[in-house]
């Protein structure tokens, strides 16, 4: 079963690959630059590239944390308050103190509060679950993607590694 958050492998993986795509990038934007000497990235370039993205994903991963914090306490509480107020609804009913209509209706009011709050648990697992699916597959796209474009570029080499020993060939 998917976990519900990127485990860290997973936010390992998709840094390394942006890290790779932004390598691309700069060096595509060098080749195009014909009578440039520089070939790749320079080194401080990327260690801050890396220094962001790094930083970026420790972010993302401590504020998912913080709002599965700020969920469970938001239920917890709300839970707590509904069932100490049925309590003491309760507790007033049975000293005779306010009438059955009045006591059923407002433990009906608090019970259906802590159910929808009950309900909403499983509801946050489910969508995180389908969440985490659609990041798998996502996943497994770009890994498929990457494997496609490193055949085409083999293949590329290979035919361009042809051309030029025919190029050889006819010229000589």
């Amino acid at each position: 079963m998917a976990k519900p958050n990127p485990t860290p492998e997973e936010r390992a993986e998709l840094i390394i690959r942006r890290l790779e795509q932004i390598i691309h990038e700069e060096k595509a934007k060098r080749v195009s630059v014909i009578k440039s000497k520089q070939t790749g990235m320079s080194y401080r370039k990327w260690q801050d590239t890396a220094r962001m993205e790094i930083t970026a994903a420790i972010h993302n991963a401590e504020r998912i944390a913080t709002i599965d914090a700020w969920v469970i306490n938001r239920l917890l509480m709300i839970g707590g308050s509904c069932l100490v107020s049925i309590g003491f609804l309760g507790a007033v009913f049975a000293m005779d103190r306010i009438d059955r209509e009045i006591a059923a209706a407002v433990a009906a009011v608090f019970g259906v509060v802590f159910l929808s709050i009950g309900c909403e648990w499983p509801i946050r697992r489910a969508a995180k679950t389908y969440k985490a699916k659609k990041r798998a597959e996502a996943i497994s796209r770009i890994i498929n993607i990457d494997k496609q474009i490193k055949m085409m570029e083999r293949h590329l080499q290979d035919k361009k590694d042809a051309l030029k020993q025919e190029i050889n060939y006819t010229n000589s």
